[in-house]
């Protein structure tokens, strides 16, 4: 925002004064799956919220490499996924509210119109993986939804059963002007 940024690592959020970098303060992320540590993975600050979502550690691409460039981008490029997402006050305390249901694939996470937006499946592959970074081909084998929930509350507005049959190496949600816009690639002859 306007006086601070953002910065996530791990299970922690870092807070830093835009003007001169100094730390102002930390913000630990709930912990919704006994036994099973996740890292911070989406971060947004919308109005007096630090939106953010829970994924597994093994998840994020930490390095540049040649193998890194190949499950990045080309055909079975693997995406990274949430196991729920949260929303917490920005300047601390504990979450205003969590949502819980099925793999949420970070690359749709949108925020418009006061609503977070976002694409989940509930393929028994991509609820069975254990990196949290699969393919599409893991969520195209069992149902999956496009959601909104209420970006102040999160209480669960809508959702819907989505066909994902297009979208067969990448998917991404993009917001303006009252439009949600699903977009992906399959390849045609």
């Amino acid at each position: 925002d306007d006086q601070t940024l953002f910065l996530v690592a791990e299970d922690t959020c870092h807070k830093m004064n835009v003007s001169d970098g100094a730390p102002r303060q930390s913000q630990k992320m709930p912990q919704l799956i006994d036994e099973q540590p996740h890292h911070w993975g989406y971060v947004a600050r919308a109005n007096d919220l630090l939106l953010g979502s829970g994924r597994k550690p093994e998840s994020s691409y930490y390095r540049q490499s040649r193998e890194a460039d190949l499950a990045l981008w080309y055909d079975n490029m693997s995406l990274v996924t949430s196991s729920y997402l949260f929303g917490l006050p920005a300047e601390g305390g504990p979450p205003t509210w969590t949502y819980q249901s099925g793999v949420v694939i970070n690359s749709t996470i949108t925020i418009g119109g006061n609503r977070l937006y976002f694409l989940e499946s509930h393929a028994e592959k991509a609820l069975k993986n254990e990196t949290g970074r699969m393919p599409m081909s893991a969520f195209l084998g069992g149902d999956c939804f496009l959601v909104a929930l209420d970006l102040k509350t999160g209480t669960q507005l809508w959702k819907q059963p989505y066909d994902l049959s297009n979208c067969q190496h990448i998917v991404y949600l993009n917001y303006a002007q009252e439009k949600l816009i699903v977009s992906g690639n399959r390849y045609v002859n």
